[in-house]
């Protein structure tokens, strides 16, 4: 099965091979949920918190930023940095892609101080001030938080700013994350609080 196996499968995505016998599969792995707190994709929760977090304990105002760094999970790099899936590094224009790049919801998240449905109106998406700000942002696959992911989310983000200073700020998890892990396996419904 494609979806599984070969280089854009889950196998490839998780590190691991996934054993499962579709002829005796339950459902009972159905009421598994994530609540996701940003409107975002479930990959990005994590970088979001914490880029929230470290400019709240730093007081960073988004005009002096220089620098965005973030370290993710190798799914998220491949889903939302620029990975194996899509350009997200490239123009971002739509909610569709916006959803998807992570240095534009990071930049968004900078500037606004959230992630809902007012970040992804068209005239928020192209304003000059968010995709200037992307471009400043870079993101890079963590080895260490591939292997702990999915039982941590993890994210660490680095902020250059203005005045030469470097802060940085790591979360194994972000607060909204309440997933079920049975047998190893993802959840595959999300809410948004």
């Amino acid at each position: 099965m494609t979806i599984i196996e070969g280089q854009q499968g889950v196998e490839h995505l998780l590190g691991r091979t996934i054993d499962i016998n579709w002829e005796t599969e339950g459902y009972d792995w159905v009421p598994q949920s994530t609540i996701k707190k940003f409107i975002a994709m479930i990959h990005t929760q994590a970088p979001i918190e914490c880029l929230l977090e470290l400019i709240d304990q730093y007081h960073i105002q988004a005009s002096d930023i220089v620098s965005i760094f973030a370290d993710v999970p190798q799914m998220t790099y491949d889903f939302s940095g620029g990975g194996l899936y899509g350009n997200a590094m490239g123009d971002v224009t739509t909610k569709e892609q916006a959803d998807h790049s992570l240095p534009y919801l990071l930049a968004v998240a900078a500037l606004d101080g959230q992630v809902m449905q007012p970040q992804f109106r068209p005239e928020r998406i192209t304003r000059d001030d968010v995709q200037n700000l992307m471009k400043k942002v870079s993101v890079e696959p963590n080895a260490d938080f591939t292997k702990r992911y999915p039982k941590d989310f993890c994210s660490k983000i680095t902020i250059k700013t203005k005045d030469g200073q470097t802060k940085v700020h790591e979360v194994k998890d972000y607060p909204a994350c309440r997933a079920i892990h049975l047998r190893g396996r993802m959840p595959l419904i999300s809410l948004i609080v």
